[in-house]
């Protein structure tokens, strides 16, 4: 998510822009409770310091600026003592993100910038709710005040800084949530680095991607999308199909992904027809255990394959796997409710 060269000591700078009630202050809580950061929010720190002061855009002005040093100084030391800080500070503007970015280079910290992305009706339906649940603040969270305001707001840009995610305020509340979708997809654009964490032949991966069918679960988190694992099954005929890959991201292992997958490959290959799908494993391992309990049967047991047909000795739990084990599914009769 964020690209800098600051060592792992530092905290990390969490910003925030977005329009007038666009939902900067409730994903500010969020950040902090996720990353146990310490949150500064500018609405506080003026009431606290300058109770009943600020009146007016030039008043707010004005005494924003004057807790800026303060701000700053405690910003740069937490982040150097290795504390994440969340900002709910507005970055709407070249110049307020100017100041804001600066705080991180100047201990050479990481840094994030959430974009709110909300339309103005929703923004300002948010500040009738805000004005009816907060008396105090009906004097500004009015629509002449938005309307003001945005006049001010400016996009962030690229060349401001790369570390930038849009961010939906309806989906917010599972911004940090992960969840996980299966989808097809061209084989040969699954990353080959994946494919090898199940085959070490780079020659057959880069023959089943040509030819194969491509199958990946993608893991939605934090507003991107990863691949994290991936499947190639090959057609041998009109009625057979054989699964060549299955693999998952070491880090996402022991979550139920791979079988997950495993399923959704299954019930797309009831859709081509095929009568029976087969692959090839080793005689011990998880990969076996995972085959046979989604309804795998053994059918052969070939001597010496993994001898044979790689190059180098393949080790799992120090032991070199050497037979391999063709297993078939029978996809006539196939119920995967089963089979859970």
């Amino acid at each position: 998510m964020t690209t800098s060269t600051a060592t792992k000591s530092l905290g990390t700078l969490h910003l925030l822009c977005g329009k007038m009630a666009s939902g900067k202050t409730t994903f500010s809580h969020q950040i902090a409770a996720q990353y146990q950061a310490l949150r500064l929010s500018e609405d506080e720190w003026l009431a606290e310091c300058f109770p009943g002061d600020v009146k007016t855009i030039k008043d707010y002005a004005h005494y924003s600026e004057r807790i800026k040093p303060l701000v700053a100084m405690l910003v740069t030391q937490s982040l150097r003592s290795g504390v994440d800080v969340v900002m709910d500070f507005p970055a709407n503007t070249p110049k307020q993100r100017a100041w804001l970015l600066g705080l991180a280079l100047a201990c050479q910290a990481t840094h994030q910038l959430y974009w709110m992305i909300t339309s103005d009706q929703e923004c300002l339906h948010r500040l009738s709710i805000r004005r009816a649940e907060q008396p105090d603040r009906r004097r500004f969270d009015v629509p002449e005040m938005f309307e003001t305001m945005s006049a001010y707001f400016t996009a962030p840009t690229a060349d401001e800084t790369k570390n930038i995610t849009t961010v939906d305020p309806s989906l917010a509340e599972h911004f940090f949530e992960l969840t996980v979708t299966m989808e097809k997809i061209e084989p040969f654009t699954i990353p080959t680095d994946l494919l090898l964490i199940a085959d070490p032949n780079i020659e057959s991966i880069q023959s089943y991607q040509e030819t194969g069918f491509g199958f990946v679960a993608i893991a939605h988190q934090r507003g991107e999308r990863n691949i994290v694992a991936a499947c190639v099954v090959s057609a041998h005929s009109s009625e057979l199909g054989e699964l060549k890959n299955i693999s998952v991201r070491p880090d996402f292992q022991q979550q139920g992904i791979g079988r997950r997958l495993l399923d959704y490959v299954i019930e797309q290959a009831k859709t081509k027809e095929w009568k029976t799908l087969n692959l090839t494993t080793g005689t011990f391992g998880y990969p076996l255990t995972l085959y046979q309990r989604a309804g795998f049967r053994v059918t052969e047991v070939r001597k010496n394959y993994f001898i044979d047909h790689y190059r180098d000795a393949i080790f799992e739990h120090g032991i070199q796997h050497q037979d391999s084990l063709l297993l078939s599914l029978d996809l006539t009769s196939f119920d995967s409710s089963i089979t859970r």
